[in-house]
C-alpha cells in the first residue's frame, strides 16, 4: 500500500512538473512574440519620427495631435513573427502534449444562437459595468475615474494590443493550457479558475514588475470569463472575439481619456 502511494505520489508529481515547463514554455513563446514585435515598433517609429522613441507604441500624441504612425515593413514582420509562434505552439502542442485541431477550432456551430447570445452579454456586461461605477460612487465613496486614469497611456499599437495580442494569448491560454489541464483530468470548473491564475501569472511576468491590484483582478476576470466562453462554445472564435474588444476598449479609453473623463466628471462626481 505504501508503495502503492509513493509512486501515485511520485507520478502527480511527474505530471505537475511536466505542466509547469510546458506552461513556462509556451509563456515564454508568448513573451517572445510580444517583446520583439515592440522592438519592431519602436524601431518603426525612430525611423518615422525622426528620433530615439522610448515607448512601443503606433497611434500616439506627437505635438499635442493624435497622428497615426504605422510601417507596413513592421506590420509585415510582426504578421510573419506571429504565423510563425502560432505555428510552433500548435506543432509542440499537438507533436509532444497530445493536443488535437479541435483544441484551436475556431467554428462557429449555431450563428444565430451564438450572436444572440454575445449581444446579450454584451447589454450585461454594460449594465453591469455602469452599476459597479455608481456602487464605487455612491456606496464606497470611490471615484471612477480611478478606471481611466489606469487605461491612461493616451496611445496604443492599433496591431498589437488590440488583435496579434488577444490571438496568440487566447491560442495559449485558452486552447493549450484549458487543453493540457483537462487532460490531466482536472474538473471543468477548477480549469477555468486554474486558466485564468495562470493567464494572469503570465501578464505578471510580461509586465517583470508590481503590477497594481485592479489591473491583476481585471486580468483575471477576463482569462474567467474567456475561459468560460471557450469550453462553453468549443471553438476559440468567441474568447478571441471578447479577447479583443477588451483590449480595444482600454486603449481607446486611454486615447481618449480626457473625453472620458469629462464625461465621467459630468454624471457620476
Amino acid at each position: 500500500m505504501g508503495s502503492f502511494c509513493g509512486s501515485l505520489v511520485l507520478k502527480m508529481k511527474s505530471k505537475a512538473l511536466k505542466f509547469i515547463l510546458l506552461y513556462l514554455f509556451f509563456t515564454g513563446l508568448v513573451l517572445f512574440y510580444e517583446g520583439g514585435f515592440y522592438y519592431l515598433i519602436q524601431q518603426a517609429l525612430s525611423v518615422k519620427l525622426g528620433h530615439s522613441f522610448n515607448q512601443y507604441l503606433v497611434f500616439t500624441q506627437v505635438d499635442g495631435r493624435l497622428r497615426l504612425i504605422t510601417s507596413w515593413q513592421a506590420f509585415a514582420q510582426s504578421t510573419i513573427l506571429v504565423l510563425l509562434v502560432v505555428l510552433l505552439v500548435r506543432y509542440v502542442s499537438e507533436k509532444y502534449c497530445g493536443l488535437s485541431r479541435q483544441n484551436f477550432s475556431f467554428k462557429i456551430h449555431s450563428f444565430k444562437h451564438e450572436i444572440l447570445f454575445n449581444l446579450k452579454l454584451l447589454v450585461y456586461i454594460c449594465l453591469g459595468f455602469s452599476l459597479l461605477l455608481v456602487v464605487l460612487k455612491y456606496g464606497f465613496g470611490l471615484s471612477p475615474l480611478m478606471f481611466v486614469d489606469y487605461v491612461n497611456p493616451r496611445s496604443f499599437s492599433y496591431i498589437s494590443t488590440p488583435i496579434y495580442a488577444p490571438f496568440i494569448e487566447e491560442v495559449v491560454f485558452r486552447a493549450v493550457v484549458i487543453g493540457l489541464l483537462l487532460k490531466q483530468g482536472v474538473k471543468r470548473n477548477y480549469v477555468i479558475i486554474l486558466s485564468a491564475f495562470l493567464f494572469m501569472i503570465a501578464h505578471f511576468l510580461g509586465v517583470a514588475t508590481f503590477m497594481p491590484v485592479l489591473h491583476m483582478t481585471g486580468v483575471f476576470l477576463t482569462g474567467l470569463f474567456t475561459a468560460w466562453l471557450y469550453l462553453k462554445f468549443n471553438s476559440l472564435f468567441w474568447p478571441t472575439f471578447w479577447h479583443y474588444f477588451a483590449n480595444l476598449t482600454i486603449c481607446i479609453a486611454g486615447v481618449y481619456s480626457d473625453y472620458i473623463m469629462s464625461i465621467l466628471v459630468k454624471f457620476l462626481v
